[in-house]
């Protein structure tokens, strides 16, 4: 494995996903989860946020107006990168076989590594955080408040989750707040309300800066076991900026779609969601209208 993506000694990747306790309600309670959020990204991930969290508009608008240049300025270094990438991909301590798959939902917590979990708000249960034994939960929205979650250290990162929300200046705040509790023999849960987004993000961040993994590996294997997971548009710009000053080079690309701009590692599936649409719309005679309008 090339020394830029060595990992560290506490990362040890699982594809277990633990037991789903069903009874214990949430703190958050009953939240209704956004299909919106299952949706492709919008085509514009630029521009000023309508959310008042995210006070580096400036920021994210100059991450997100790079969009256009990704695939011109990503394809020398995309090379090399992913040289490198082939090698740190077959080493032995990434499992070849992921075993069973987890769902992914909102209500379910997945473990992505040894002591670090992924999930949305309707799982951060207080008897099920402690079944798992995790002493400190990052919660990164900004719509709901910190858990009560007795004797667990909650870290609150606020990040609106629109592609235009400054994601960039909690990457590595976040990649290191979980690698230290971990480090120290800690358990960690990272959520935001869907778990699909926001907090796959903030987990990413931390496998490329102390996992020793590319974008591109760190986002195969997060989708092996949370399938749901998938930054959006905006999120996936600035990891790639991210990896690209972790590691000197970036293993995704920005590609821009009918839909909008989609990660490359995302392409099929995003023309399979396009597929879906146009043939729902010609199905039925208001959306046949609305196709021809």
């Amino acid at each position: 494995m090339p020394e830029k993506y060595r990992r560290s000694e506490v990362v040890k990747l699982t594809s277990a996903a633990p037991r789903e306790a069903d009874t214990e309600v949430s703190p958050y309670g009953s939240l209704k989860v956004s299909p919106s959020w299952g949706s492709l990204p919008d085509q514009s991930t630029g521009g000023s946020s309508s959310s008042s969290s995210s006070s580096s508009s400036s920021s994210s608008s100059s991450s997100s107006s790079s969009n256009n240049n990704n695939n011109n300025n990503n394809n020398n270094n995309n090379n090399n990168c992913n040289n490198n990438n082939s090698s740190s991909s077959s080493s032995s301590d990434i499992p070849s076989n992921r075993g069973p798959r987890a769902v992914g939902r909102a209500g379910q917590i997945s473990q992505i590594s040894e002591g670090l979990f992924l999930s949305g708000a309707r799982a951060v249960r207080p008897a099920r955080v402690a079944e798992l034994g995790v002493t400190c939960v990052v919660n990164v929205t900004t719509e709901l408040p910190n858990a009560p979650l007795q004797g667990v250290r909650v870290v609150a990162m606020r990040v609106a989750d629109e592609p235009s929300a400054d994601l960039a200046s909690h990457l590595a705040a976040a990649a290191d707040t979980i690698h230290q509790e971990l480090c120290g023999g800690g358990r960690v849960l990272v959520h935001c309300v869907a778990g699909v987004s926001r907090s796959p993000a903030l987990v990413l961040a931390y496998l490329v800066r102390h996992g020793g993994m590319a974008l591109r590996e760190a986002f195969l294997h997060v989708r092996a076991v949370r399938p749901s997971a998938r930054p959006n548009s905006g999120f996936f710009s600035q990891l790639i900026e991210f990896e690209r000053e972790e590691h000197g080079c970036s293993s995704v690309t920005l590609h821009l779609t009918p839909g909008g701009w989609v990660p490359d590692v995302c392409l099929e599936e995003a023309a399979a969601m396009q597929d879906k649409r146009c043939l729902a719309a010609l199905s039925d005679r208001r959306g046949l209208q609305r196709v021809y309008a």
